[in-house]
């Protein structure tokens, strides 16, 4: 792999390994990249980028791979530490995983920890050495078989496995508790928003005096 310029954003489009997705490249554990990476097909690091990562097929961030920056790619596989947003359509966070800030996806696998916003549109599921903490999570499904704490919307269901937790304000439209499992702390039922009737014009009587 090739030498990143230290003072600009490096485009990551060469590849030292073919992959069904297209290229792929590699941050050894002993290289720090200072700015942005921009590229295609897969992306692993295993050191340090300080900067943000974006438009990769894949990446993979392993346990001793960080990223100071925010994240873009159509799949995140994460056993590292990112603090920065990140938006992709699949997220997996592995048992070793850190992650805060902010989470748009469509669907998430969290066996890690994390201290983020969570926006999921399909669903969320917290393994059991899951531990969130979160200003909010919000997605269709929410499935917790380890530990979760903030505000919670589910528009579609709630589970809680018989070693999940759930501590904090939730708002579902359903909720399915297994034998076992914990909920605390406030609930109230999702409604959709429904469109405002719209208020058809009141007739209004005119008097008119004709002048003899």
């Amino acid at each position: 792999m090739g030498f990143f310029d230290s003072k600009s954003s490096a485009e990551v489009t060469s590849n030292t390994q073919n992959s069904k997705s297209g290229t792929m490249a590699f941050i050894s554990k002993c290289m720090r990249v200072q700015g942005g990476i921009s590229g295609c097909g897969t992306l692993h690091i295993d050191g340090h980028i300080q900067g943000n990562v974006e438009n990769f097929d894949t990446l993979i961030i392993g346990e001793s791979g960080s990223v100071n920056g925010n994240i873009k790619a159509s799949q995140a596989i994460i056993s590292g530490k990112v603090e920065g947003n990140i938006e992709c359509n699949y997220l997996e966070v592995l048992k070793s995983g850190n992650l805060s800030s902010h989470i748009t996806t469509n669907s998430a696998k969290i066996d890690g920890t994390l201290k983020a916003d969570i926006l999921a549109e399909k669903n969320i599921t917290i393994e059991k050495n899951g531990n969130i903490d979160a200003t909010m999570l919000q997605s269709a499904q929410i499935s917790v078989l380890g530990s979760l704490k903030g505000k919670i919307v589910a528009s579609e269901l709630l589970s809680i496995s018989s070693t999940g937790k759930v501590d904090g304000e939730i708002i579902a439209k359903k909720i399915k508790v297994e034998e076992g499992g914990c909920m605390l702390g406030s609930m109230s039922t999702y409604e959709s928003e429904k469109p405002k009737k719209v208020e058809e014009p009141k007739e209004t009587k005119t008097e008119l005096k004709v002048a003899k």
